[in-house]
C-alpha cells in the first residue's frame, strides 16, 4: 500500500507529527502512459492485451492488434481476462465500487461476445480490490479470483468457479490468499505469490481446499526475502517457477523444478545475476535477459527492468520493460514503459506495434511534492474540530510487508519521491514476521539519519464478523473487546521499545474491513478501540488506526472516549478508471464510499493509501 498524507515522527527523538497536504501541480505532468493491466502470448504468433481496460488480440506477435472489447453497461471496466489459443475465453467487467460485475464470453477470439451477470459479492466487510484474475484449465473448467481492499500485509480475494466454460459462477470457500492463479487440469491449480510476495499455495479439488507448497531454500538463503513467479507447466506433471532472493548487491535466482504435478519442488540450478533476469517459458530456462539493454528509440537515464512476462515457446515471448528515478529535491520524475516482443528467447527484442489509442512504448514526466516537511505539536482532539490554519506541506510515503535493507532504503531516498516509510512492528495477523529479523534500533536510527520518517503499524486481531478471512478476531463482548485492546497496546509498546522508538510516537492499528452495519461487530470494535486508545495515551504513546472501513464517524467522540487521533484510510482508483484530479486528493470530499470532512481529525491527522 502506498500512503499519502499524514506520517508521525516514530522515535524517541521527536514527539510530533508531519503534516501533508495534497501539491501536485496538474499543469507540470505530461500525458501519462497507457496503463498495462494484463497481456499473454497465447501461441507463437496469437495474443491478448489489456490496457486502459480496453481488450486486444493479434495473430502475427503483437506487429498488428485488433480491438475486441465487449460492449460494456455505464461505469463499467475490463478489471481481467483470459484468452486461451483456440480463441475460447472471457473478459471481467465490473463497476469501480464492486456493485455491478459481469463476465463476458468468447468462442471466436473476441468477435462475438455473450454476457452473464454475477450477482455483486462485495460488501462493507468485503470491499472491491479492483482486480480480477480468470484462467481455465480448458474450455469449460474456469476460476475466477476477485481481489478484496486491504493494506500490503494481507492479499485477499474471493474464489469462484465454472464448469460450462463461464456461463454460471459458483463461489468457492474462502481462498488464503487473493492473487493470482493457474490450473493443470480440472482439480489442480496454485495459487500465489501472497503479500511476502513468496506464498505459494496447491490444490487437488478444484479450489475447494488449498495448502502451502514446499519450496525448501536453499541453506545459505534461507533467512532471504524472495519473491516468485506462478509455475509454468509443459503437461500435468512437470513444471518450473523461478524464485528471486532480493540481496542487496547481486540477487539470486533459483529455477524450481516438478516432475509430479507440484507435490514437490526441488532447486534445479541456482543462479547470481548482476543486472538480469530469468524468464521461465513452458518448462525451460531461457538464457538471462539483460535490463541494461539499451533502446534506441528512448532516451533512459535509468536501466529497463523485465517486471513481467509471458512465453509461448522457450523463444516465442512478451516481456514488459520498465524503469523509473525521481529527484525529490526538484520534484521531478520520469518514469518508462514499454511493452516488447522476442523471437529468440530474449537475447533481442523488437517493439511491438501500437494499438489504436494505446501507447506501449512511452516515457512519461511528471512533478510531486519536494521533500520537505513541517512539523506541529500535536494536539489530540477532545471532538471533531473546525479546520487548522496550520501551514501543511506535501509529502508522499509507502509501505511494505517485507522491510526493506538499510542499502534499499538509501535507494529509494535517493531515486523516490516518498520520504515516509511504513514499518509493520508485528501482531499475531502480521504476515510477514519473517521481515522483522533486521527490524533493529540501528535499522530505525539508520532510517531516521537518511531523512525517512517512520509510520509504526501493528496488525493484530481483526474485527469480529471476520472468521473466514482471519485467524484472530476482537470478542464482540465489549469489556472483553476493551481489554483486548490494551493487552495489543501493550504488545505494540514492547515491539517499539525493542526497535528503538518510544513514547511520543504514533502507532497505527490495522484494522481491515468488516461487516459493520452488524450492531455487535461495531460495538465490539469500538471497545477494543477505546481499550487500545485509553492504553496507548497512558503509555505516552499517540493512537491510529487504519483501515477501508468507510465509517470512520464511529470512531470519533462521542462515539468513542477517548477518540483515535489519527486516522490512515484506504481510497482506491481501479485500473482502467481516470480518476484525473482526485489521484491526487488526500482528503477527498465527494466519494460513493465515504466522505471524510475536515473537522473530523485536528491538523489535517490523516493519511490515504491510494490504489
Amino acid at each position: 500500500m502506498r500512503i499519502l498524507g499524514l506520517k508521525s515522527i516514530a522515535a524517541s527523538l521527536l514527539s510530533a507529527f508531519l503534516l501533508f497536504s495534497p501539491a501536485f501541480p496538474a499543469s507540470a505532468q505530461t500525458t501519462p502512459p497507457s496503463t498495462i493491466q494484463a497481456f499473454h502470448l497465447v501461441s507463437p504468433t496469437a495474443g491478448w492485451l489489456l490496457a486502459d481496460g480496453r481488450l486486444f488480440w493479434t495473430t502475427s506477435t503483437g506487429s498488428q492488434w485488433s480491438e475486441i472489447t465487449p460492449p460494456a453497461s455505464a461505469n463499467t471496466h475490463i478489471v481481467g481476462a483470459d484468452l486461451r489459443s483456440n480463441g475460447h475465453g472471457i473478459a471481467v467487467q465490473a463497476s469501480p465500487d464492486g456493485s455491478t460485475v459481469s463476465i463476458a464470453r468468447t468462442t471466436d477470439s473476441g468477435a462475438h461476445w455473450a454476457s452473464t451477470t454475477l450477482e455483486s459479492p462485495f460488501s462493507a466487510g468485503n470491499p472491491f480490490g479492483g482486480h480480477a484474475y480468470p484462467t481455465f484449465a480448458d474450455d469449460q473448467h474456469g476460476w475466477l479470483l476477485l481481489t478484496l481492499q486491504s493494506s500490503s500485509v494481507f492479499r485477499l480475494g474471493l474464489l469462484f468457479r465454472t464448469t460450462n466454460g463461464g456461463v454460471t459462477w459458483t463461489q468457492l470457500p474462502t481462498p488464503p490468499i487473493g492473487a493470482d492463479l493457474t490450473f493443470t487440469d480440472a482439480t489442480h491449480g496454485f495459487i500465489g505469490p501472497g503479500p511476502a510476495g513468496d506464498e505459494l499455495y496447491a490444490t487437488s479439488d478444484a479450489g475447494q481446499t488449498w495448502h502451502t507448497a514446499s519450496l525448501p531454500s536453499p541453506t545459505a538463503l534461507s533467512s532471504t526475502p524472495s519473491t516468485i513467479t506462478l509455475p509454468t507447466f509443459v503437461d500435468a506433471e512437470h513444471g518450473t517457477l523461478i524464485r528471486t532472493y532480493s540481496t542487496d548487491a547481486t540477487p539470486t535466482q533459483v529455477l524450481y523444478q516438478t516432475t509430479d504435478a507440484g507435490l514437490t519442488w526441488t532447486a534445479a540450478s541456482i543462479q547470481r545475476t548482476s543486472n538480469l533476469i530469468a524468464i521461465a517459458a513452458n518448462g525451460a530456462i531461457t538464457a538471462p535477459l539483460s535490463i541494461t539493454r539499451p533502446q534506441a528509440d528512448l532516451s533512459l537515464s535509468t536501466p529497463l527492468i523485465a517486471s513481467r512476462s509471458s512465453f509461448a515457446t522457450a523463444t516465442n515471448g512478451w516481456a514488459l520493460f520498465e524503469a523509473g528515478n525521481c529527484d525529490a529535491s526538484q520534484g521531478a520524475c520520469t518514469q518508462t514503459s514499454q511493452l516488447m516482443g522476442t523471437l529468440d528467447g530474449g537475447n533481442t527484442f523488437f517493439a511491438l506495434g501500437q494499438p489504436s489509442g494505446i501507447t506501449l512504448q512511452s516515457t512519461h514526466s511528471f512533478t510531486i511534492p519536494k521533500s520537505h516537511t513541517t512539523a506541529t505539536p500535536f494536539l489530540s482532539p477532545s471532538g471533531p474540530q473546525p479546520d487548522s490554519s496550520v501551514s501543511v506541506q506535501g509529502a508522499m510515503g509507502f509501505d511494505a510487508c517485507t522491510l526493506p535493507t538499510t542499502a534499499q532504503m538509501q535507494t529509494w531516498y535517493t531515486s523516490s519521491p516518498y520520504r515516509v516509510i511504513g514499518a509493520y512492528i508485528g501482531g499475531n495477523e502480521f504476515a510477514c514476521k519473517s521481515g522483522l529479523t533486521n527490524f533493529t534500533a540501528a535499522w530505525t536510527s539508520t532510517i531516521l539519519g537518511m531523512g525517512f520518517e517512520i509510520m509504526p503499524i501493528w496488525v493484530g486481531p481483526q474485527a469480529p464478523g471476520n472468521g473466514s478471512k482471519f485467524s484472530f478476531l476482537m470478542s464482540t463482548d465489549t469489556t472483553t473487546a476493551f481489554n483486548q485492546g490494551v493487552t495489543e497496546a501493550d504488545s505494540a509498546i514492547a515491539a517499539m521499545t525493542d526497535r528503538g522508538m518510544g513514547q511520543g510516537s504514533s502507532i497505527i492499528y490495522d484494522i481491515e474491513a468488516y461487516p459493520y452495519t452488524v450492531a455487535a461487530n461495531v460495538a465490539g470494535t469500538q471497545a477494543f478501540l477505546e481499550g487500545w486508545n485509553t492504553e496507548l495515551h497512558a503509555k505516552g504513546y499517540i493512537a491510529g488506526v487504519y483501515s477501508s472501513h468507510p465509517e470512520f464517524d464511529q470512531w470519533t467522540p462521542p462515539m468513542l472516549s477517548p477518540a483515535i487521533d489519527i486516522i490512515s484510510f484506504a481510497y482506491f482508483f481501479n485500473s482502467g478508471v481516470a480518476c484525473g484530479a482526485n489521484c491526487q486528493t488526500v482528503f477527498p470530499t465527494q466519494s460513493s464510499s465515504f466522505d471524510l470532512p475536515a473537522n473530523y481529525w485536528l491538523n489535517h491527522h490523516r493519511n490515504r493509501q491510494t490504489s
